[in-house]
């Protein structure tokens, strides 16, 4: 049936609860599992609150430099950040005795990464979580999962958390 599930992961407790799903199923049906993390892209205002939470502007070609200098800074964490929640969860899979690779795409649109995932490790599934919601919006799923539910060229399960 399946061969390898992707399991996208932010690192949150509710994504962690579809990945150990995610390893169940495939440990039932014999696949491997493809753990990933896409670093988001920063809009223009997380990018100048991170430079300087204290103003709103950059003024001079040194600013430009600082800002650019706290980015790469910003980015290596993420990425450190990334391959922390993959290896705890490949950890998992191999207490599990289930076959895992992980990946930490490049800072992209979460869902571009996520299908270039799914293409680069051959998956034929992609198992995404997506946490209930007791207000006004229940039921709906999140835009990411609703993005690639809509647009996937493979199957999708949807993994309600708790």
């Amino acid at each position: 049936m399946f061969k390898n599930i992707l399991l996208p992961t932010k690192g949150s407790e509710g994504c962690n609860e579809a990945v150990k799903a995610g390893m169940k199923l495939a440990k039932t049906v014999g696949a491997k599992v493809t753990i990933v993390t896409v670093p988001p892209r920063l809009g223009v205002f997380e990018i100048l609150e991170t430079y300087r939470p204290d103003q709103k502007f950059i003024s001079t070609s040194s600013d430009v430099k600082e800002a650019k200098e706290s980015m790469e800074k910003v980015e290596a964490l993420q990425k450190v950040a990334g391959q922390h929640f993959v290896d705890n969860l490949k950890n998992l899979a191999d207490e599990a005795g289930v076959q895992a690779e992980t990946r930490v795409m490049e800072r992209m649109g979460v869902e571009d990464g996520i299908f270039k995932a799914a293409q680069e490790s051959g998956a034929d599934l992609i198992l995404m979580a997506a946490q209930s919601d007791k207000g006004m919006l229940s039921g709906v799923l999140g835009s990411v999962t609703n993005k690639i539910v809509t647009n996937a060229k493979i199957p999708v399960l949807v993994y309600r958390c708790s």
